[in-house]
């Protein structure tokens, strides 16, 4: 069996670091674990248990945006827009929320019970050119699917 070759590895890794564009998440000490930032132009599925701080990374994650003056907007299937601002209150990086909604910073909740691909979509054509995407909780989407194949999963 050949021997792991670290010097390739290394290099492959600086490549690969130096050949994507990065998005900073807001928290400096993160980026700098993650080679400046997650990988832009991809989709990045954050997993934890609940109440471990998922929604306030991904509003840390918009108002970073929000602060470089992109358009940001997070799409949830539970809370809606007094939640989230109920959430950002408590935390001084995201205590001015308010004052950037429905200019950069979208908050739309989107009802499971009457939710279609179709309205989704048309929920995603309301905001043209959004430069940060957030949809908040994917989970629930899998719980109102017909099927495995609705779901991607075989």
């Amino acid at each position: 069996m050949p021997r792991f070759n670290t010097t390739i590895y290394r290099k492959w890794v600086k490549f690969m670091t130096n050949a994507v564009n990065r998005i900073s998440t807001g928290i400096s000490n993160l980026d700098s674990l993650i080679s400046g930032g997650l990988p832009d132009k991809t989709i990045t599925l954050l997993s934890g248990s609940p109440g471990c701080g998922k929604t306030l990374f991904a509003l840390n994650f918009l108002m970073d945006g929000v602060a470089k003056n992109e358009k940001c907007c997070y799409i949830s299937f539970s809370e809606d827009r007094d939640e989230l601002l109920r959430a950002c209150s408590g935390i001084s990086r995201l205590k001015d929320a308010a004052k950037y909604l429905d200019k950069n910073l979208i908050f739309q909740k989107i009802d499971l019970e009457e939710l279609t691909l179709a309205k989704f979509m048309q929920t995603l054509m309301i905001y043209p050119h959004i430069d940060r995407l957030v949809v908040d909780n994917i989970n629930k989407l899998l719980l109102f699917s017909d099927s495995d194949k609705d779901t991607g999963i075989w």
